[in-house]
C-alpha cells in the first residue's frame, strides 16, 4: 500500500484522525482534510508521529461552502497524480437557512431507532 493515497476529510478529530492515523500506519500517504490552520496542524503532526510515518499532508478547506470544495479540488490537481481512497468524514449540521453554496439538505435518522428522518 506504499503508493496509495488516501484522502480523509475530517481528519483533524475524532474518527476522521483516527482513522488518518490508521492509514498512515499501514504505509499509505495520507492527506487530511481540516478546516482550520492550527488544528490541522496539530493533527498532522501527531499523526506523523503516532504512525511513524511522515507522508501525511494537509489540505485546509471548509466543506460546507461548494466554492471551498471546487477549490480543494483544483488545489489536489496538480499536486497529486493519483487518488485511490476518499474517506469522507467531516460534516456541518446546521439549524439555519440552506447557504446558496448547498445543493442538498442534511438528512439522518432519530436516534430513537423508529427510522423517521429527521431534516436539518
Amino acid at each position: 500500500m506504499k503508493a496509495s493515497l488516501c484522502i480523509i476529510t475530517g481528519g483533524s478529530s475524532g474518527i476522521g484522525k483516527a482513522t488518518a492515523q490508521r492509514c498512515a500506519g499501514m504505509g499509505m500517504s495520507v492527506a487530511i482534510v481540516a478546516r482550520g490552520r492550527q488544528r490541522g496542524k496539530a493533527a498532522q503532526a501527531e499523526i506523523q508521529a503516532a504512525s511513524g510515518n511522515p507522508d501525511v499532508d494537509l489540505l485546509l478547506a471548509d466543506l460546507s461552502s461548494q466554492a471551498e470544495v471546487h477549490r480543494l479540488a483544483e488545489e489536489f490537481r496538480p499536486r497529486y497524480t493519483n487518488l485511490h481512497v476518499l474517506i469522507n468524514r467531516g460534516s456541518t449540521l446546521s439549524r439555519s437557512a440552506p447557504s446558496p453554496h448547498r445543493r442538498h439538505r442534511t438528512t439522518r435518522t432519530r436516534p430513537d431507532g423508529s427510522g423517521r428522518r429527521v431534516h436539518s
